[in-house]
């Protein structure tokens, strides 16, 4: 398949992007060579398993075997509150203060809960490294004790809710958020329902992130979960606010 110009070449590879092994197979029973094609297709649907796995499994993930690993025990220090407010980390959370009510700002970043959140969906370049302003993900946290650092619960939870967003099977108590996350231009901050959430004091919200480039590697963590400091909020049919926690205080 040498023979293809560059231009050929680029558009062959947009349409492999999407291609499937079905489509290679009836190409082939048309006499055409697809041995390339149908190699980078089985390459591209693996990478795309291992990172719905990593994702959305169950199962503890290996950080050596994942692009952009985080390691978020390195956070446990920083779970009880109230932190130090003249300390490094209550810093970092806070940013750049505003002239007008510094030490309310510090007070919240020391005195408000650490969660983890974990990626329903997002804008797809957030999950290349890129210095993008304001790009948006809808992500899912829980604020009770039992689930908030729960990472298993966590990704179970955003799953389900990636599903119904596919369901024409949607529990009643969910029916309001799901049509808004179906609205790709919604912003929204709901509660969940006992149907998804079970006991816990779970939320699903869209947030953006003022700069990207405080991501580890400067995009998405490969298991989709974020951690950060509660801002203000959540409250529904109003939003949530969190403080971004530097990369450097969960990675290695």
């Amino acid at each position: 398949m040498g023979f293809f110009s560059k231009g050929a070449k680029s558009q062959v590879g947009d349409w492999l992007a999407t291609a499937t092994m079905e489509e290679l197979e009836a190409m082939e029973k048309q006499g055409v060579d697809v041995t390339e094609w149908k190699a980078a297709v089985a390459a591209r649907d693996g990478a795309s398993a291992e990172a719905e796995a990593a994702r959305f499994g169950s199962e503890a993930v290996d950080p050596s075997t994942v692009a952009n690993p985080v390691n978020l025990d390195k956070l446990n220090p920083y779970k009880a509150v109230p932190r130090n407010k003249d300390g490094d980390f209550v810093k970092a959370v806070a940013g750049k203060l505003p002239l007008m009510g510094k030490d309310k700002v510090l007070q919240k970043a020391a005195g408000n809960p650490l969660v983890f959140a974990s990626v329903v969906q997002a804008n797809s370049d957030l999950w290349s490294p890129g210095n993008n302003t304001y790009l948006p993900a809808v992500l899912v946290f829980a604020l009770d004790e039992a689930h908030k650092y729960d990472i298993a619960w966590l990704k179970e939870t955003a799953k389900k809710i990636a599903d119904l967003k596919q369901s024409a099977d949607i529990p009643q108590d969910s029916r309001a958020m799901i049509a808004l996350l179906r609205d790709d231009q919604s912003l929204f901050c709901c509660k969940l329902g006992g149907s998804i959430a079970g006991g816990a004091d779970a939320w699903c919200a869209t947030y953006s992130f003022e700069e990207q480039s405080i991501l580890p590697g400067r995009c998405l963590p490969s298991e989709g979960i974020i951690p950060f400091v509660l801002k203000d909020g959540p409250e529904e049919n109003h939003g949530v606010w969190f403080f971004d926690i530097p990369a450097g205080y969960y990675t290695d």
